[in-house]
This record gives C-alpha cells, structure tokens and sequence, in this order.
C-alpha cells in the first residue's frame, strides 16, 4: 500500500485499471472476508490471473529472503495453480536504496512448472513443495551466465479481452499523464529560465554565458545517460551448488 504514496501517478492509473490490488500488509483479522475480496477484484479484472512478491519487500541480500504465506494460502484454497518467475540482477538497472540506474542491463530470468494446489493433501504440503522448487530456481537463476543463456522470447498474450471501458479508462490516463508530464517540463523550463535571468542580472553574467546556463539541464540529461549507460554482462552471484561466489 506504501507504493501508492511514493508512485501515485504510476499506482493510481493502473489501480484504477485494474491492473493493481492494493492492500495493507499485516495480520488480517478475517481471512475469509478478504479472500472474498481478492476474488471480486480478479474477477473485475480480465487477467485471470495473479502477480505478486512472495518474499514481501526486496532484498539485496544473495539468499531468498522466508516465502509469505498469505496469498499461498488463498491460491490453495482457490485450488489455483501456481508458476514461480525469478530474476536476477534487476537492482542493477535501478538500486533505489542507492539511487543508481544503469541503461543496459541484462537480466537473468527463469521459471518454473505449474505447480497445482489440487495435488496437495493439506496446505502445509503445498507450502513445502513452493518452498523447494523455490529454492532450487534460486540457485539456478542466480548462479547463471547471461552469456550462456539465450534472450528471453515473450508472447503477447492470448485469450484476454478487455472490455471497451476499460480500454476507454486506459486511453484517458494516457492523456492525463502526458499533460501532467508535458506540464512539468514546461514549468522546470520556465522556472529554470527565471532562475538563469535572475542570476544574470544579480551577478552582471554576460548573455553567452547565460545561454550556456540555460542549456545545463539538457547537457546534464545527456551526459547522466551516457555515463549510466552499460551492457557489461554480469557475473553469475551463486555458484551452481548455492555458495556465494561474487560480492558487489
């Protein structure tokens, strides 16, 4: 739910969507009230379907941080098979505890079978059994060699129809977010103008360096992405039998 303040005008659009189920971690005093809920929300949704971070928050720890049970519990009840998709390396692309991005960057990906609740006895079984296959995707993925791996091939997906409503609320973001995004730009730039005129006038600048100035945000805009730019491909974190074999 905290993602909601931090990226409202990314969280808000695609809530609104239907593409987000937003709710406060922690312990739910009526399970059964909530499932209910969750079920409503997949159902207004026309992805059948449910994406979400079984560890709880993100790590940059080199081992898998203890599975949520929670939403293990509800795709047991709902009989609901369950597939594990991993990737390494993404803090690379954008660290937000460090405030660094890098354009370029190459990602490890793997995946699991389906793993269907159905064939499980008890839901403790169930939990077992995500745990292991968990863990052994864990090692594979992150002790991987980019270089050895083919690039990954995605398929749009089939079978999925969204109604004309929610084309027509998806095509209405769009709009607001492009005029909020145009507006921001303009204002940066005329108060950046504000700024350089001021500081010219204060200090008696002459006009060439005043246009230098003004063009200092589009240089420093360039030269951030040339610098961030790297498709160095990683190395392998874990080696295959799970020891760490890289600190970065």
């Amino acid at each position: 739910m905290a993602v909601v303040y931090v990226f409202p005008m990314f969280m808000i659009p695609v809530t609104w969507v239907r593409g987000c189920i937003c709710f406060k971690r922690g312990s739910i005093a009526d399970k059964q009230k909530f499932n209910a809920w969750i079920d409503n929300c997949v159902k207004a949704s026309p992805v059948p379907g449910i994406c979400l971070f079984p560890e709880g928050h993100r790590s940059r720890a080199p081992h898998s941080l203890p599975l949520k049970r929670g939403m293990l519990h509800y795709a047991y009840s709902r009989n609901m098979p369950v597939q594990i998709v991993m990737s390494a390396h993404k803090e690379l692309a954008m660290d937000e505890k460090t405030f660094h991005v890098r354009f370029g960057t190459t990602c490890v990906t793997g995946y699991s079978e389906l793993i269907p609740a159905s064939t499980y006895a008890t839901f403790e079984e169930f939990c077992v059994a995500i745990q292991s296959v968990w863990d052994k995707l864990w090692v594979r993925v992150f002790s991987a060699d980019p270089a050895e791996l083919p690039l990954l091939d995605i398929n749009n997906p089939a079978g999925f129809h969204y109604p004309m409503v929610l084309r027509l609320s998806q095509l209405f973001w769009t709009v607001v977010e492009l005029f909020l995004m145009v507006w921001g730009l303009r204002w940066s730039w005329h108060s950046w103008q504000a700024a350089v005129a001021r500081l010219a006038g204060a200090v008696g600048l002459a006009n060439a360096l005043s246009q230098v100035l003004l063009l200092l945000p589009l240089v420093w805009l360039l030269a951030s992405i040339i610098y961030c730019y790297d498709s160095t491909l990683p190395q392998p974190i874990l080696s295959s039998d799970g020891a760490l074999c890289k600190m970065r």
